[in-house]
């Protein structure tokens, strides 16, 4: 008895048809390994292209965090040439900033870290206006 197929041309027995038709499962499956060995090489390459830009992305905070308490430091410095009594940092404001800076370090998002912002915020502006 001879098959027809339509592409892979005649057979003779089942043997031959079992071939062939693994050959196609296997030129597919070659196909298919190909695409996704392709899709893993793409995705590697993002993964490193946003890892470099978290890289930048936390050392300029770094630095922003830095230059930030620096300028509190120099404010606070200044005010106290000035008063005698000039607000200090207290102990609960360091632990809030650290608290803050480390939500921020752990890319963690949403009210804890605004509030934390805003807090520093409001306490550069404070010492800030009364210079």
């Amino acid at each position: 008895a001879v098959v027809s197929t339509q592409s892979t041309g005649l057979v003779s027995n089942q043997e031959e048809l079992d071939a062939k038709v693994l050959l196609v499962q296997n030129k597919n499956l070659s196909m298919k390994l190909e695409w996704l060995q392709s899709e893993v090489k793409d995705l590697k390459s993002k993964n490193v292209n946003l890892e470099k830009a978290k890289e930048m992305h936390d050392s300029t905070i770094s630095t922003v965090g830095r230059f930030w308490e620096r300028l509190e430091n120099d404010v606070l410095n200044l005010l106290s040439q000035f008063d005698d009594n000039p607000p200090g940092k207290d102990e609960n404001y360091s632990e809030g900033v650290t608290m803050f800076l480390e939500r921020l370090g752990a890319d963690e998002v949403g009210e804890g870290l605004e509030k934390g912002l805003a807090d520093k915020q409001q306490f550069t502006n404070s010492i800030i206006s009364k210079l």
